[in-house]
């Protein structure tokens, strides 16, 4: 897991050296990540937009559940149906909030209503932008 968080951040330096717009997408720690984020990319030439999806724990795990169970997942992904109650346990844990590394923020639940958030965050992304 950590090489893969250590390729982004490298990824994201790269190419914050640029004009250019990137997204970048991941569980990052809010206290650690975010801070590492900010040592990482090169702030001077980027706009930063975050964008925080959330969900309630058992939207998540009911999501999960229904994931795993798909026909569509490959076998890389192993039995992931018994390891629900481990994600039950992280999410009772984990730290999960925004990172609050750029000038705008936009926080979605994503419980309900999946076509608002996606108009919300359009709209958002009008205004910002």
């Amino acid at each position: 897991c950590h090489v893969g968080y250590d390729m982004m951040f490298k990824v994201a330096g790269e190419l914050s050296k640029g004009k250019g717009s990137f997204l970048l997408e991941g569980c990052i720690n809010p206290v650690s990540g975010g801070k590492r984020l900010l040592q990482t990319i090169n702030t001077d030439n980027q706009d930063i937009i975050e964008i925080f999806i959330t969900a309630r724990d058992e939207i998540l795990l009911e999501r999960y559940y229904n994931r795993a169970g798909s026909k569509n997942r490959h076998e890389a992904h192993g039995e992931e149906k018994s390891r629900v109650e481990e994600l039950r346990n992280h999410l009772k844990t984990c730290i999960y909030k925004p990172l609050n590394v750029g000038r705008h923020l936009l926080e979605i639940d994503s419980s309900e209503f999946p076509d608002k958030n996606l108009d919300l965050t359009l709209e958002f992304l009008r205004k910002v932008s």
